[in-house]
């Protein structure tokens, strides 16, 4: 008898042998039987060459503030089909340009079809459109102005309260999204002829304006959704006036305002100055001055209630949050002569001899 270990060694030989030096016969693996094989593990292949284009008008934040058309280009000797749809819609051929109108968040699908029948994989991108301006509810109680609004589609960004043409209050929403509230207190501007008006915008710089005049007390809306005015001047405005000066006062003392504002530009700037005095609103055009210029404004006041408010505006136009300063008077009257405080109340009625009078106060 062998013993066991030839048997063993015989054993791997017969097997080395029959498995690798006479090998079992295979399938020939060229050019053709490759493509064969991979076409029955394969059934779909990328998405031919295709472009879409989408026509309309761009807010902000990526949000469109119109419908929006699209077209489609593509190759036309290896496809036959685009096939289409988005958020609302079903499956449609692509043949001609098309509009959509449906807002929100629009999820756009679409597949190709070659020559050979082959149906390329689903691709989708998304659309941001939002066109209709928020809905705001505004309503007066006392000196306060209440803004009820919500946003169903890119949501709210921020309320904004003028008097005239100068900004008094913002208020940037949290949460975009649900109904929010925004209280601006007038209290010190007084609401005798005046013109309050609300802008409320949403997140792609729809807006929606009320004018609220405080003499007839009564309510006028228009709506509009153009972008915000930050999208067409470029740059930042200047930093809301440093405002100091006396606020305990007599009646006809001539008083020393100072105000300074940083543009972050470099440009220079405007003061505009706003006073209130015994309910006679007045505006005051300063410089311009470089930024960072501290600018002198002096005045007296009558019996009150007075307010001054400052305003730094750019030479691009762009304009500082407020500053303002309460007044209050003394009950002593000075004795200076009260024609200069007539001629503070009604500044364009004697200038001649309001200038001879700056001039001796000097």
């Amino acid at each position: 008898m062998l013993p066991i270990s030839r048997i063993r060694m015989m054993s791997l030989l017969i097997f080395i042998v029959f498995v690798i030096v006479i090998p079992l016969p295979s399938l020939p693996i060229g050019p053709n039987n490759l493509e064969s094989v991979l076409k029955n593990h394969v059934s779909v292949r990328p998405c031919q060459e295709i472009h879409w284009t989408v026509n309309g008008t761009l807010g902000c934040n990526g949000w469109y503030v119109s419908p929006l058309t699209l077209s489609c280009t593509y190759d036309y000797d290896n496809i036959t089909a685009v096939h289409y749809k988005y958020t609302g819609t079903n499956w449609t051929v692509y043949n001609d340009p098309f509009t959509i109108y449906t807002q929100g968040n629009i999820s756009f699908q679409y597949y190709t079809v070659d020559r050979n029948g082959t149906v390329s994989p689903t691709l989708c991108f998304c659309l941001h459109i939002d066109y209709t301006p928020p809905q705001p509810n505004v309503s007066r109680d006392g000196r306060k102005i209440i803004v009820t609004t919500g946003d169903n589609d890119s949501g709210l960004d921020r309320a904004e309260f003028w008097v005239g043409p100068y900004l008094q209050f913002t208020q940037v929403f949290a949460d975009p999204s649900g109904q929010q509230t925004a209280i601006w207190i007038i209290s010190p501007l007084p609401l005798i002829n005046v013109t309050i008006t609300v802008i409320v915008y949403d997140l792609a710089c729809n807006k929606y304006s009320y004018n609220y005049t405080t003499s007839s007390l009564s309510l006028t809306q228009q709506a509009t959704h153009q972008p915000h005015s930050y999208q067409s001047i470029n740059g930042s405005p200047p930093t809301k006036p440093e405002l100091t000066g006396e606020t305990h006062c007599k009646v006809g003392v001539y008083y020393n305002y100072t105000m300074m504002s940083v543009d972050p530009d470099g440009d220079q700037i405007f003061y505009d100055v706003v006073t209130m005095d015994n309910g006679v609103v007045l505006k005051w055009n300063l410089g311009p001055y470089p930024s960072g210029y501290t600018a002198v404004y002096k005045r007296s006041w009558g019996i009150g209630p007075n307010t001054l408010w400052v305003y730094a505006r750019d030479t691009t136009g762009l304009t500082s949050n407020g500053a303002h300063l309460n007044i209050v008077m003394s009950k002593e009257v000075s004795h200076q002569n009260f024609i200069l405080q007539l001629l503070d109340w009604f500044p364009h009625t004697f200038p001649l001899l309001r200038l001879l009078l700056d001039h001796r106060n000097e």
